[in-house]
């Protein structure tokens, strides 16, 4: 199979929450993200601000 170059631009967009649930998108890895904000602020996390942060982007 041959390689095309249909990924050689890549463009991020923001969608609404009806827009995910139209295009029955997968819910993204919340824990994940907010590790990762944390860790760019040092931020210390705990269990109960995890959970705090998922249902607050729910």
């Amino acid at each position: 199979m041959a390689r095309t170059d249909c990924w050689s631009h890549v463009e991020r967009v923001l969608l609404t929450h009806e827009q995910v649930l139209d295009y029955e998108l997968p819910a993204p890895d919340l824990t994940a993200e907010v590790k990762r904000a944390a860790a760019s602020w040092h931020i210390p996390l705990t269990r109960s601000a995890l959970r705090r942060r998922a249902a607050v982007r729910g």
